[in-house]
């Protein structure tokens, strides 16, 4: 009768579970599903990056004109009225 409940410890069943791990596969890096995954979804990481900062440069550069714009505006303004006032005189 021993021999019996003794069997199951030695073939490696323990009443208690073992701890649980996560484990990642090396194996799966190498699969070809997952390297274009990957690839694509560093693609579009850059292409993103590269799509906003060319958005922030567009807008700056938009400002700046804007600006550019007004300031001349205000220019020519002040030169107008002070050639306008000279010529009264």
């Amino acid at each position: 009768m021993k021999a019996v409940a003794f069997a199951p410890a030695v073939a490696g069943f323990s009443p208690t579970p073992p701890p649980r791990t996560n484990v990642i596969s090396t194996e799966a890096a190498d699969s070809l599903t997952i390297r274009c995954a990957v690839e694509r979804y560093l693609y579009f990481v850059f292409a993103v990056a590269f799509a906003f900062a060319f958005a922030v440069a567009f807008a700056f550069a938009v400002a700046f004109a804007f600006a550019v714009a007004i300031a001349l505006a205000v220019v020519l303004a002040v030169v107008l009225a002070v050639a306008s006032f000279t010529s009264s005189f």
